[in-house]
């Protein structure tokens, strides 16, 4: 099973740039790596922060960019995504019966697992806490699927990441994730845990499940260690997640769409 995941497009209006970078392109690029180098891939899933201010025609641009993609894709949401605004421009079956941006796909005898953790709130511009949240329903659909994947492999993305990674507490995770983190490890078989929200590359063990963070297509967040230490932000790279996965074993790759790094001659 092959699953590419995108985080952060963070969509504006036409010809708006963002921090000097243009998240239109950005997909764009991201879409012409999946066709030429990931065509075979069963599933891209969208890990959230679609657009930066949730507005009508970021969503409607995104629905139509989408449009180009050769192979099947699904989305959830994240912080700078309103759930209202998302429901009407990609109309039904963009929610599922619980009024949220969650689906399974069973896929080469594995699950992937898309779970919405956006959490409305007061002051937030019309979009999403920059905490994430689960409530109980949606805990609850993800115990049915978790019962219908019946042990087979499954994969898990959602935006907001479970577990601190930053030398420093990091307040815009998962909040409460001790339920969520339960089930994963009842459950026999969880090959990952895909996150974005950090634009920030990790990798995590946790009881023998890995949990990742991905940079996304917008700007890449980094730990500098040692003097000057802190979080610093880049324009880049763009950078998506290829998953591949069979019965023995999980890879995920850090796939850099947007690299100014140059290719070595062999």
């Amino acid at each position: 099973m092959k699953l590419v995941v995108l985080s952060d497009l963070h969509m504006t209006r036409p010809g708006e740039v963002l921090a000097g970078i243009d998240p239109a392109a950005r997909l764009e690029a991201a879409i012409a790596r999946i066709n030429a180098a990931h065509g075979d891939a069963d599933l891209v899933a969208l890990a959230g922060d679609l657009t930066d201010r949730s507005r009508s025609q970021a969503y409607e641009d995104l629905r139509a960019a989408l449009e180009q993609l050769s192979v099947p894709w699904a989305a959830t949401l994240g912080n700078h995504d309103n759930r209202d605004v998302f429901a009407r421009i990609f109309g039904p079956g963009a929610l599922n019966d619980d009024g949220f941006a969650q689906s399974a796909h069973h896929l080469r005898g594995e699950v992937v697992i898309l779970l919405d953790s956006l959490e409305k709130g007061p002051g937030a511009g019309g979009w999403g806490q920059g905490r994430g949240h689960l409530c109980a329903r949606r805990l609850d659909w993800l115990a049915r699927e978790l019962d219908r994947a019946g042990g087979r492999p499954v994969h898990v993305v959602l935006h907001h990441p479970l577990l601190q990674v930053a030398p420093v507490p990091d307040p815009w995770l998962l909040e409460d994730p001790g339920p969520l983190l339960a089930m994963l490890d009842a459950y026999p078989d969880i090959r990952g845990v895909t996150a974005g929200h950090i634009h920030m590359a990790t990798t995590t063990l946790r009881r023998g499940i890995p949990y990742h963070t991905i940079a996304g297509g917008h700007a890449t967040s980094r730990e500098r260690f040692g003097e000057g230490a802190g979080r610093r932000r880049f324009a880049g790279p763009g950078q998506m997640a290829v998953i591949l996965s069979g019965a023995e074993r999980t890879v995920l790759h850090f796939d850099d769409y947007v690299d100014a790094n140059p290719e070595l001659e062999a």
